[in-house]
């Protein structure tokens, strides 16, 4: 009944600190019987537990050593591409700074060649084909290595094409204004992309 000594939270308490209890003896056995079984086997226990506990920490050991070497590889692998796309980038530039003082050079040698004509009061000749060939070709090096997404590659093409009429152009009379556009927009440009390896190289 309600009243019963089993009855009750007290009764409810004792059955679940009995059931407990008799859970928890097979496991105070299962512990008893093995430490008593490491005690009669102790020879037995240091001879295979050395080898295994130097296996695992071995292996342990090696794969931690694997996985870094693994990853300072990966970082070296990475570092050594960032360093060959620095060397191409720097290797672009100089190139597209070469390439805009020759056509510098051919422009203006042959502006000296019309003035030359000229002062010989004779009739003008166009300028030698050949060398009309040679300063277009350098036009169209110079815009390969200019980046088409950069903001003055247009002002840049149109600067040559001022200056190569300067040299066709007999009666043109600003060649100099011709020649300082093209000097200020290729130095920008020059300019910019050496600011560009400069913050790669400072990755």
């Amino acid at each position: 009944g309600v009243n019963s000594p089993g009855a009750g939270w007290a009764g409810w308490k004792r059955r679940r600190k009995g059931i407990w209890r008799g859970r928890g003896e097979p496991m105070l056995e299962f512990f008893t019987s093995v430490n008593t079984w490491v005690t009669n086997h102790q020879v037995l226990v240091v001879t295979l537990g050395v080898p295994l506990l130097t296996l695992a920490v071995t292996t342990v050991v090696g794969f931690v050593t694997v996985k870094m070497s693994l990853a300072s590889q990966a970082a070296a692998n990475r570092l050594q591409e960032r360093l060959k796309l620095l060397e191409l980038r720097q290797e672009r530039v100089l190139e597209l700074r070469r390439l805009c003082s020759r056509f510098m050079f051919l422009t203006m040698h042959a502006q000296i060649e019309l003035r030359q004509e000229n002062s010989k009061l004779a009739p003008s000749k166009p300028i030698d084909d050949q060398y009309l060939a040679e300063i277009l070709k350098t036009m169209c090096e110079i815009s390969v290595y200019v980046p088409r997404n950069d903001p003055d590659r247009q002002a840049l093409e149109q600067a040559m094409e001022i200056q190569l009429k300067s040299v066709t152009d007999v009666e043109m009379v600003e060649k100099a204004a011709a020649e300082k556009k093209f000097a200020l927009v290729s130095d920008r440009i020059i300019a910019r992309l050496d600011s560009i390896e400069n913050v790669i190289a400072d990755k």
